[in-house]
């Protein structure tokens, strides 16, 4: 993987963290945003 799109994929993980510390989120909302980090942390695994 490009270390440009590491770099990317590792900036919107954090970013899906900051926004799951928001404690007006809905539980659909935080499912989803955990669903995304999970892909996002697989597609990283799988590339390293």
């Amino acid at each position: 993987m490009p270390e440009e799109t590491e770099a990317r994929l590792r900036k919107v993980a954090l970013e899906l963290a900051h926004i799951l510390s928001d404690d007006t989120l809905s539980s659909r909302q935080t499912a989803l945003i955990e669903t995304a980090r999970e892909s996002i942390e697989e597609v990283y695994r799988k590339n390293n």
